[in-house]
């Protein structure tokens, strides 16, 4: 009986993680906005309703979105530019910022 119970237990925290992580994971399919500059491609955003924004900032040490109040931070690339992606939004226009060193 313990080791039935022991199993039940190990299998619902892999299904737990499992799940986690097809949750944490968004789509794969980031095309930049409509609303964009011609020839601009950030930002993007995918079938998820998930902001992509990208800034090249090679000497700033924090960068973060703020769209509708919300801020997440970018990471930076090798290249110089940070990028990263927010939760995903209501369809329609919004307003963001773009945080860079507190500023």
């Amino acid at each position: 009986m313990n080791v039935k119970l022991q199993l039940l237990a190990l299998g619902s925290m892999f299904l737990g993680q499992l799940c986690l992580a097809q949750t944490t994971q968004s789509a794969d399919d980031w095309k930049p906005a409509t609303s964009n500059q011609q020839g601009k491609q950030y930002p993007q955003v995918n079938s998820e309703g998930r902001v992509r924004a990208r800034v090249v900032a090679p000497q700033a040490q924090n960068v973060a979105l703020d769209l509708g109040g919300v801020k997440t931070p970018l990471a930076k690339g090798e290249d110089g530019a940070w990028i990263g992606d927010s939760q995903p939004q209501d369809e329609g226009f919004h307003y963001y910022q773009l945080v860079i060193d507190g500023a």
